[in-house]
C-alpha cells in the first residue's frame, strides 16, 4: 500500500487566515458515500480499512508559544493507503489586504508506480507563523475533474470551480518530482455520444494526455 505523508492544519492571525485539509474520498462501489478527514477515515474501519495511520501524529501550534485554540495548529502524519484510493487536498487562504481568497480542491489517486511527488500549498506569508505551507508527499497522480467523476466521486456544482487549473496553480507554491513514475496511469476524458434514440449522453473514455499542474 502506498504511503502518504501530510502536513495539514490552519493558522488564524489578525489580518490573515489559511488552512490546508486532507480528505479521503470514497469511490463508486466503495465503503461510505461522503468524504471524511484522512485521520478520521483511518479510525473509521478495522484493520481492513483502506486508510491506516502509521505511528503517532505530531501536533504544533501555528504560532509558537500561543494557544493553538486561538491561532490554529498543524499536524504531521503518515498514512498507509490502499492502491487506487483518492484523497482531496482543500486549500482556503484569506487576508484583509485586498487580495482575493484562494479556495482550491486538488484530487490525488494513490498509486505505487506513480511518480513520487512533494507538493507544498501556500497557507500564509506572515513571519510569525511556524507553518507557511501545508505539504503532501507520496506516490500519486494528480487527477482532472473528469477522472474524479469517472471514479464515482461526487463533486458538488458549487465546488467545481475550485478544481480548475488556474485556481489549483494559485494554491500550489511548489511541486517537486522526487522520482519519476514507473508505469503511466490510465487516463480518461469526457465525451458526448448519442444513443439509439438520438439522445445525447456523456460518458468517459480512455485518454492519453497526463495532467501536470503548471506546465
Amino acid at each position: 500500500m502506498p504511503l502518504l505523508k501530510t502536513t495539514s492544519g490552519n493558522v488564524v492571525l489578525r489580518n490573515q487566515s489559511g488552512q490546508v485539509r486532507v480528505f479521503h474520498c470514497p469511490q463508486r462501489g466503495g465503503k461510505g458515500t461522503t468524504e471524511s478527514f484522512l485521520d478520521a477515515a483511518s479510525k473509521a474501519g478495522t484493520t481492513a480499512s483502506v486508510v491506516r495511520r502509521v505511528g503517532s501524529m505530531s501536533l504544533s501550534p501555528s504560532v509558537p508559544g500561543l494557544n493553538p485554540k486561538i491561532v490554529g495548529q498543524f499536524c504531521q502524519q503518515l498514512f498507509d493507503i490502499e492502491e487506487g484510493e483518492i484523497v482531496k487536498v482543500f486549500v482556503d487562504c484569506r487576508n484583509n489586504y485586498g487580495k482575493r481568497p484562494t479556495r482550491a480542491s486538488i484530487y490525488l489517486r494513490l498509486r505505487a508506480t506513480a511518480a513520487t511527488r512533494l507538493i507544498r500549498f501556500k497557507v500564509t506569508d506572515h513571519p510569525s507563523s511556524a507553518f507557511q505551507h501545508g505539504e503532501i508527499e507520496g506516490n500519486f497522480d494528480i487527477l482532472t475533474l473528469n477522472e474524479v467523476e469517472a471514479a464515482g466521486v461526487k463533486v458538488l456544482a458549487q465546488f467545481r470551480s475550485f478544481c480548475s487549473d488556474a485556481v489549483v496553480q494559485r494554491a500550489i507554491s511548489e511541486q517537486i518530482e522526487i522520482s519519476p513514475e514507473v508505469t503511466p496511469a490510465q487516463r480518461v476524458t469526457k465525451v458526448e455520444v448519442k444513443d439509439e434514440r438520438g439522445e445525447t449522453k456523456e460518458m468517459f473514455v480512455a485518454a492519453r494526455p497526463r495532467r501536470v499542474i503548471g506546465s
